[in-house]
């Protein structure tokens, strides 16, 4: 190997303008964009035009969002493995083995002294979370005991496990962006594939005999709560849905697994969740969220009241005094189930 002498070196911080001027150009040049992209996707879609042809509208969402990468209506089996007896009920792992050797799992609570078919509800972890934790197995967490306050209401939960728990902490590391990008480049997605398996769940659990399969409702925090949201777009057999901190201006909160090719001009939050319309939606954010700040919140449900403004019961948007966490009080609960 070459030696190489009298070479001219300098202090990093020489540079550091030119890096700087360089990194702004480039969020300059995203930020211009993004005004005209909105103003593209004010003449695609308003509240009018999706009333005129919904249909449309939730196919140029689901071409947004991708091939979901396998056919939920090949089950091989359903694995229903008894858990424990606890002081609210019963609770089960169910594990889907769909086609292409997948093996989806969730937690399944069944509460005690329940009379008839009984409502069922997805509540879904958010990132670095697990359905256990969430259902207060694994001790101290930021989910307000949202699983056990639904029991308590005589609900069936069902919680299901996605591809973002904390691999230091449960084991198993990965990099759920790369597997995302791979997706993509297939075709399909990350979200359109997690998406799927928990509408195959779904498959299964209405024909369970205990519950109402005209009564289904889905929640979730952050993570949970996007997948909440795309989940009831894509599925009108869940009647109302509870969203905590996620809804929000996806171009101030762009993370790889929330946002699609060319998707500015068509749709943001606003537009996305207006396709849940008429079903019912009840959205928090935290005025202390640190994740997602409560200002996009507010501007993108500025937008989404429009879609409900026929309907305006229908759509329920609260401010709590809390940070990234469900609202510690039952107004999301008492809503959700009242209108499933």
């Amino acid at each position: 190997m070459a030696e190489y002498k009298d070479l001219y070196t300098e202090e990093v911080s020489k540079a550091s303008s030119f890096r700087r001027n360089y990194l702004e150009s480039v969020m300059s040049v995203s930020g211009e964009i993004a005004e005209e992209k909105k103003n593209k996707r004010n003449e695609y879609i308003s509240p009018e035009k999706i009333k005129e042809n919904r249909e449309k509208y939730l196919s140029d969402f689901k071409k947004l969002l991708g091939n979901p990468m396998f056919d939920r209506s090949k089950v091989c089996d359903v694995q229903k493995i008894f858990v424990a007896i606890d002081g609210q009920g019963y609770i089960y792992r169910l594990v889907f083995n769909f086609e292409k050797n997948i093996k989806f799992y969730g937690m399944l609570f069944v509460p005690f002294d329940a009379k008839g078919k009984l409502p069922l509800i997805t509540a879904i972890h958010g990132g670095e979370g697990t359905p256990e934790l969430m259902s207060d197995i694994y001790g101290d967490n930021y989910y307000s005991h949202i699983t056990r306050r639904l029991i308590d209401r005589k609900v069936v939960v069902f919680a299901p496990q996605l591809l973002i728990w904390d691999g230091k902490k449960y084991g198993d590391n990965f990099d759920r962006f790369e597997i995302d990008a791979k997706y993509k480049a297939l075709g399909g997605s990350l979200t359109a594939f997690e998406c799927e398996c928990i509408r195959g769940a779904l498959d299964y659990l209405l024909t369970l005999d205990f519950i109402d399969s005209d009564r289904v409702g889905i929640t979730g925090l952050s993570y949970g709560a996007y997948y909440s949201i795309v989940t009831a777009v894509l599925d009108e057999r869940i009647k109302a849905v509870y969203s905590a901190c996620v809804f929000n201006d996806r171009m101030k909160y762009s993370r790889p697994d929330f946002v699609y090719n060319d998707m500015a001009d068509k749709f943001s939050d606003a537009e996305m969740t207006s396709l849940i319309y008429p079903r019912a939606l009840y959205i928090e954010a935290g005025k202390n969220d640190g994740i997602f700040g409560v200002d996009g919140a507010v501007s993108e449900y500025d937008r989404l009241k429009k879609y409900y403004s026929d309907k305006p019961e229908s759509l329920v948007f609260k401010i709590t005094n809390t940070g990234h966490k469900y609202d510690i009080t039952d107004d999301g609960i008492d809503y959700l189930i009242n209108n499933i």
